[in-house]
């Protein structure tokens, strides 16, 4: 799998189904809460006349990543764990939810059900929404056309908190990470995160009372991915406060979200200039790609491998190789170069051949259907496994392309 990448709703628009192939095979790619939220809004929007959003969602479904993409935990269920002393891994994964250990044969492993964000899209794809979310979808607009983004950055400067002398973004960047890594006055900054992230008053003083325990560390020592996301949040806010983000588009506020989770991101892409401004300035550990270059790349890729032969075509994307195609000048090709920089030794292994595959299919659905284990053997497992298995609904065609080989899918219905 190539570069861990996060993407929002502006990027997976823009694509044709078949470039939003390429980019699931290329890339592992973080769902972010986010786009899941975006995405059902669309329900709410609206549209002129003879336009159906449902058909619009339907269609953003459509390009959805199903083979290489894993669903991320909220930021505020990771914040707060992270508050109550829990790691949050911050060097390229992706935080899971819903995990649960087996063992098959002597074999440890820990199973992720498919999730309900993923079943939702499967829906989506056929215009199929339930009653609540279209509920959702009008109450979440609403809210957001609420935002009150001039009130909060005045109440900002209110608690001494000012930024109106800084004449950059970089500049904004620097004002935050300062506050931040501050000595002293973390109390402050874990009460001013519980405010911005809306955490009630028995959250606060759980979260206030742990840290006193553990011996009033700074904040960064102590909770490194809550100090990112104080660290976004006053970005933010103080960006507002010197005129340099608008205060006038409440949607600006869910825009910046995206950024909660770049710590678990190899590469950022989009094609919003909020969030290029943004990530540039903040995010200075991972590669933004804007969204128009990586079309385009993805659509030559696409061009590349349509001369296939249709026997070729039917052994699925996934068999075709490991890795984008070597071509001159390749911004894909760069990315793989920083990010998995062994990709071409992994390119010359073996490909799978018909039969690999589908021992591979029984394998997962055997591990996948064990029943969960408990008590002791749980909490070994849990300590010490030998595989992660994450079960999907995965189109077998998309667009003009088999995602998996056509002769597993034949002899498997049912079971890929």
């Amino acid at each position: 799998m190539g570069p861990i990448a996060l993407f929002d709703k502006s990027f997976v628009q823009s694509l044709s189904v078949d470039e939003s192939v390429w980019f699931d095979h290329l890339f592992l790619s973080i769902i972010c809460p986010i786009f899941y939220v975006e995405t059902l809004a669309d329900l709410g929007k609206s549209f002129g006349e003879g336009k159906n959003p449902d058909k619009g969602v339907s269609i953003i479904s459509d390009k959805v990543p199903e083979m290489h993409s894993n669903p991320c935990m909220h930021h505020k269920e990771l914040c707060l764990s992270n508050l109550f002393k829990h790691p949050v891994p911050m060097s390229g994964q992706i935080p899971l939810a819903g995990g649960y250990p087996v063992k098959v044969d002597g074999h440890s492993g820990i199973v992720f059900k498919q999730t309900p964000e993923a079943k939702a899209f499967s829906r989506w794809q056929d215009q199929q929404f339930y009653e609540l979310e279209r509920d959702f979808a009008r109450q979440w607009r609403e809210s957001v056309s609420q935002f009150n983004l001039k009130g909060t950055a005045q109440r900002l400067k209110e608690v001494g908190l000012d930024s109106t002398g800084c004449r950059s973004l970089d500049e904004v960047a620097k004002l935050s990470k300062s506050f931040i890594d501050a000595r002293g006055s973390d109390f402050r900054k874990i009460s001013l995160l519980c405010s911005f992230q809306g955490f009630g008053r028995k959250e606060r003083e759980g979260v206030l009372a742990k840290w006193r325990r553990s011996g009033c560390q700074p904040l960064r020592t102590y909770a490194p991915y809550a100090a990112w996301v104080l660290e976004v949040d006053l970005f933010f806010y103080y960006s507002l406060q010197a005129s340099l983000i608008s205060t006038e588009r409440p949607s600006n506020r869910v825009d910046i979200a995206y950024l909660y989770y770049l710590p678990f991101a190899h590469v950022f892409v989009s094609s919003d200039k909020l969030h290029r401004n943004c990530a540039q300035a903040l995010w200075k550990n991972g590669s933004f790609v804007w969204g128009v270059d990586l079309k385009a790349e993805l659509k030559t890729i696409n061009d590349h491998f349509s001369s296939m032969s249709i026997e070729e075509r039917e052994r699925g994307v996934m068999s075709i190789q490991n890795g984008p195609p070597d071509l001159t000048g390749s911004l894909v090709v760069s990315l793989w170069d920083k990010w998995v920089p062994l990709w071409r030794q992994f390119n010359e292994s073996r490909r799978p051949s018909p039969k690999d595959n589908s021992n591979l299919v029984k394998q997962f659905n055997c591990i996948a259907n064990a029943p969960p284990l408990c008590g002791r053997e749980a909490s070994e497992v849990m300590r010490e496994y030998a595989s992660m298995t994450l079960q999907r609904v995965v189109s077998a065609k998309k667009g003009s392309w088999w995602q998996l080989p056509k002769d597993v899918v034949r002899g498997n219905r049912g079971g890929v």
